[in-house]
Parts: C-alpha cells; sequence; structure tokens
C-alpha cells in the first residue's frame, strides 16, 4: 500500500518477505473456503503467487490455482476472489514471520527456481479475507465508509515492541476510541498502524504551482486541523527522539486505505 512518508511499508502485494505453506496447514484443493485453526483476533497471512482482474478473474485464478497444484505436486492453493479481483494464495498463517512460514518460503523459492512453478508474484500479506474478533469493527478494511480513500497514520507499531505489538496496536485504536477519537487500526506484513478519520481523494493533491508544484499537498482539514493536534509518528507509544539536532521527527502521514 504506497504511503506518502518514508515509513516501513504497509504494501500487501510488494512485501519483501515471501513464504510457502505447510501441507498440514492447507486445503487439499484449491478452494475459497477458509481456515478454522487459526486465532479469532489479528490478521490471515497467506502467500499471494498471483492476481486477475477483468472479465472473468475467478475463472481464471481458479485454474492457475489448478495448474499450480499439478506442477508443484502440493496441495494448498487457494482463490480469493472479490468483485473486481481474484487471488491465488497458498496457505494461512496466524503470523507472518512463524517459523513455518519460513520454511515455506524457502521450498516454494526451490519450485520457482526449478521452473515448476511460475508465479507472479511472492509475497506474505494479511490475507484479503476480513479482519475477525472484538475489535475487528475498527479494522480500516473491514470500517471503509463510502468514497473513503485515505486515513492519517498517527501511530506504529513494529516487532521491536514484542510479539504482541499486533494486539497493541488494536488496543491504542480502542483506547483512542474510548476518547471519541474516530480511530483505526491496520496489519501490514511487517508493522501495524493506527490511523486518524477516513477522506476522500480530495484530500491530497499534486500541487500545480507555488513552492509545493509537484508535491503532494494535503487538504488544509489535515494540516490546519489534524496535523497541529497530531504533528509527528509515534512509534511504539512514543516519538522517537531525534539523532541529530538537523533532525525532525517522522510526521503523520496519509495513506491509502487498502482493498
Amino acid at each position: 500500500m504506497p504511503c506518502m512518508a518514508r515509513i516501513s511499508p504497509l504494501v500487501r502485494a510488494l512485501s519483501t518477505l515471501c513464504i510457502l505453506s505447510a501441507l498440514a496447514a492447507c486445503e487439499s484443493t484449491p478452494s475459497t473456503s477458509t481456515s478454522t485453526s487459526l486465532p479469532d483476533t489479528g490478521p490471515i497471512w497467506t502467500i499471494l503467487l498471483d492476481a486477475f482482474q477483468g472479465p472473468n478473474h475467478a475463472a481464471f485464478a481458479q485454474q492457475r490455482a489448478a495448474s499450480f497444484t499439478q506442477s508443484a505436486g502440493l496441495t494448498g492453493f487457494w482463490v480469493a476472489a472479490s468483485a473486481d479481483q481474484s487471488e491465488v494464495n497458498f496457505g494461512r498463517y496466524p503470523a507472518a514471520d512463524s517459523s513455518q512460514a519460513k520454511a515455506d518460503l524457502r521450498r516454494l523459492q526451490s519450485l520457482a527456481q526449478q521452473g515448476r512453478i511460475t508465479p507472479r508474484m511472492l509475497s506474505i500479506v494479511p490475507s484479503s479475507q476480513p479482519a475477525q474478533g472484538p475489535n475487528a469493527q475498527w479494522e480500516l478494511r473491514n470500517a471503509r465508509e463510502p468514497g473513503a480513500v485515505y486515513s492519517l497514520v498517527i501511530e506504529q507499531f513494529t516487532p521491536a515492541l514484542g510479539p504482541d505489538y499486533r494486539r497493541a496496536a488494536e488496543q491504542q485504536c480502542a483506547n483512542l476510541r474510548a476518547q471519541n477519537l474516530k480511530t483505526f487500526y491496520y496489519h501490514g506484513p511487517q508493522d501495524s498502524v493506527v490511523t486518524l478519520e477516513q477522506f476522500t481523494n480530495a484530500a491530497a493533491k499534486i500541487a500545480t504551482s507555488g513552492p509545493s508544484a509537484g508535491r503532494t499537498v494535503y487538504h488544509p482539514f489535515i494540516t490546519d486541523t489534524l496535523q497541529k493536534q497530531y504533528p509527528f509518528l509515534k512509534i511504539n507509544g512514543q516519538v522517537p527522539a531525534p539523532t541529530n539536532p538537523n533532525q525532525k521527527p517522522t510526521p503523520t502521514f496519509l495513506i491509502r486505505i487498502p482493498d
């Protein structure tokens, strides 16, 4: 998911962590069914191998999943289909960095190097399945409003906080909600964020003149109101101290709401 500041990525299809799932964690044939063995909180992680759009995208994805199953000699490929896109995935995991995921990565990479499978992507991503659990209604994708495109990132939680950093993001979202703030959370492949409010395309524009020409500028409501209250990004609960006198903390920034 592209963002407008230099910060660790929250992308789905372009993550640099790649994995392949264990046979025991997978379906026996390609399908769109969901696992019942994963936790009921946090994201479900999977391997994205291919994606199709346009007419008959679901049929193309199912064909690709079946082809992978036959050529790899593995089961566990499955298709996640939405109205606009179908994705070919392998496996479902409770965490992106599980030991099983790492082992599966090596296996999938080996198959690709041998030419037995030819995926266009090999990325560990949060599944396109909606979040579940007690805070699922505040997950950014689940809570997306009609016409909303952006949300303002005000806090980031990383593995440096510990293995429960994703739960910490959800808890902070709940804490801010208790203060009547319209916050959301999103779990990316490498970190989690807490965001504030939702905005349409009008929230960010490319300036065509003036000192900011050619750069992205935010709507005055964001710069003059929200960023006055939340000027700098908190990381694991605090604004990091600058490493030199000329350095400033990372400003809060907009991200696109993931599909």
